[in-house]
Formats: C-alpha cells, structure tokens, sequence
C-alpha cells in the first residue's frame, strides 16, 4: 500500500490577481470600444457628406467614423481568452493592443467632442494603462513565463 506522503495533490495553480485584472479590463475596454464606436456613428455618421463648394463658405466635409474602434472592440472580446490561459502569445496580446488603444484613441481628441464621448476617451485609456501596468508586474511575467 501507498502511503499519504507519497501521493501527490493535484491542486490547480491558482491565477495571479494581475492576470484576473487584465482580463477583466480587456473586456470592460472591448465593450466601451463597441459602445464608443456605436456613440460615435449615431452622433457623426447621420450627418450628411456636404460636397465642398456647393454651399458658399464650406471647406470641411462630415465622413462616418471608421468602424476601427468597433474591430478593436471584438478582437479584444474574442482574444480575452489568451490572456486568461497561461499563453504567451495572450500576455504580447494585451500588451500590445494596450499600446494601439493608447495610440489608437487619443486623449487629446476628447476636447474635440462633446462630454460624452470625452469621457468614454478618458476610461478606455485609463483601462488600457491599468491593464498594462497589470500585465507587467512580477507575478504576471512569472505566470506566463516571462
């Protein structure tokens, strides 16, 4: 017979909380990329394109948001799960979109618009810095192996 301090406990490893974190905040920014996106066409994208030089006076011509914050959103969403399993490739993920989200949604065009949509700029960056610095901590690095 086996004796007790033979047997080995399969005790799963339990996730860091910087892991637990990143991961939530990817999605929260995921979900209010969608939601800046979807803000951003119902408040630019119903107005009309005015051709320049048809009406006396205009030089500026109203084009509908890009759908960038939209794919950012859903590639967010649907590559959580890397960051979440113990995967490299999912830690470069989160460090790398963390990068474009702040590159990508800059907060200095939040005084361009209005209070709304200036405060979705302001949280989506302030995720993206927290899950950065989430993701670059020791005990995050230790658990992907970095």
């Amino acid at each position: 017979m086996r004796d007790i301090s033979e047997t080995k406990s399969k005790v799963p490893r339990r996730k860091p909380d910087s892991v637990v974190v990143s991961t939530l905040l990817q999605a929260d920014r995921g979900i209010l990329l969608i939601i800046l996106d979807l803000v951003l066409y119902f408040r630019y994208g119903s107005i009309r394109i005015i051709p320049v030089g048809i009406i006396p006076g205009t030089n500026i011509i109203f084009l509908p948001p890009p759908l960038i914050y939209f794919l950012i959103g859903v590639i967010d969403l649907f590559m959580m799960n890397l960051v979440w399993e113990k995967n490299l490739n999912g830690w470069r993920y989160g460090i790398i979109s963390s990068i474009v989200i702040l590159f990508v949604v800059p907060f200095f065009f939040s005084i361009f618009v209005s209070i709304h949509i200036s405060f979705l700029y302001v949280i989506i960056d302030l995720f993206a810095v927290v899950e950065l610095a989430a993701l670059i901590t020791k005990d995050a690095r230790e658990f992907y192996g970095v």
